[in-house]
């Protein structure tokens, strides 16, 4: 996915694991995470995330798609 937002570095790792180091490099400003990933799910990066003191403090967005059903997600185009 590409995300381009002015003025805003975009950060991704493609499992919990690297998504974790990342942020220990990196202290990002936000983190948006999935629940659903490779190597370490999301709940365990939160708790790991949250057991760093350095990193305790940065705001996390969960987003997930734990369905494939198209009717169980709601998209409306802008």
């Amino acid at each position: 996915m590409d995300f381009r937002l002015p003025g805003v570095v975009t950060l991704t790792a493609l499992n919990g694991l690297k998504g974790l180091k990342l942020a220990q490099a990196e202290d990002p400003d936000v983190i948006l995470l999935d629940i659903v990933m490779p190597a370490m799910d999301g709940y365990e990066v939160c708790r790991k995330l949250k057991e760093d003191q350095r990193l305790q403090t940065i705001p996390l967005i969960f987003l997930t798609v734990l369905r494939t059903d198209p009717n169980s997600s709601i998209f409306t185009p802008v």
